[in-house]
Formats: structure tokens, sequence, C-alpha cells
């Protein structure tokens, strides 16, 4: 679910599964862990956007429920948008964030280091395989990320989390995983 910060109404703040789309000048923002958010944008339409997806692609035998949630889905989704909204597959420009291991030993103690490479891998691989330019990455690594999307100039500010607060996000994913 999309909120606008109660600090500033042209900020709006997306959850894990949340795919959003304009041309209005506003910042969308995020706190991703494990996740990936992918910030695209087409600078010939002005058309941008976010997604913040939790796992790559749906697992096996779970059913799809079509959501935000799974990079493919995410990906597929935010094109979408973008293009009702003018922009052309073929001007598109990425940025993308996350992927953190928040699992590993200097995280949280001794746990697999699974879903944010899966994360970072599958964006790259679904990025190249559109070809849709990956301008800038901050993927991998243990901590947390706070992300700002300006819709003004498509730039990226990236602020890496605490640790307290990454293990705050840990816990969270936790619970979409």
């Amino acid at each position: 679910m999309i909120h606008i910060t109660d600090s500033d109404p042209h900020r709006l703040f997306l959850e894990a599964g949340d795919v959003y789309a304009t041309r209005e000048e506003v910042f969308l923002s995020t706190l991703l862990g494990s996740c990936v958010s992918v910030c695209l944008y087409d600078p010939k339409t002005g058309v941008f956007g976010m997604n913040h997806f939790v796992l790559p692609r749906v697992p096996a035998g779970t059913e799809d429920d079509h959501s935000g949630r799974y990079g493919t889905n995410a990906m597929d989704i935010l094109i979408h948008r973008m293009v009702e909204l003018g922009a052309q597959p073929r001007h598109l420009i990425a940025k993308a964030f996350g992927g953190a291991n928040l699992f590993s030993e200097e995280a949280t103690g001794p746990r697999p280091p699974v879903v944010g490479e899966e994360n970072a891998r599958f964006i790259q691989a679904y990025l190249a395989k559109k070809e849709i330019l990956l301008n800038a990455s901050d993927l991998g690594g243990t901590k947390g990320r706070n992300i700002l999307f300006s819709g003004r100039d498509f730039s990226v500010q990236v602020r890496r989390c605490s640790a307290s607060q990454t293990l705050a996000v840990a816990h969270q994913a936790r619970r979409y995983e």
C-alpha cells in the first residue's frame, strides 16, 4: 500500500509488493533489505516509476497471485503502467537497489545467503533480457537501504541503514519470505 508521508505530500512511500508509475514531480521512497526496488524512467517522456519486490519469482507450488511481491510480476506491471502513461520501452533506463543478505553472520547470525542474492541476480538478468540499460545499482551487502527517487531529475539518493535499522528490516523481511 502506497503511503503519502506526513512530512511531505509530494513524497510517496512504497511498501513490499507496491508498484507506482507517474509523470508528476513527486519523490518515491522505500526501505529495503533483501527486497529489491527498481527505479525506471523514460527521459524523453518524463514518465517514471518504482517497484518493491520481495522474491524474484513465484515459489514452486504456490499459486501466483500476480502481485508486485514477485520480481517478474513487479517488473511487468511497472513497464506496462509506464507504457500506458506514454513511456517507450526502448527509452527506459533502470537503477536497481537492495538485495542485501540480511541473514549473514555479519548481520543477524548464521543463515543461508539466498533471497537477497537471488533478487539481485534476477533483476540484472531481467533487465539484460529486456535490453533495459542498468544505469546505476547498489545491490548486495549486509545493510538495509533507504531509497529516495526524484521525479524531477531521476536521481536516486541511497542511505545505508544503521545496524539496528538493518536488524529491524531483517525481522520484517522474514515475515514476507
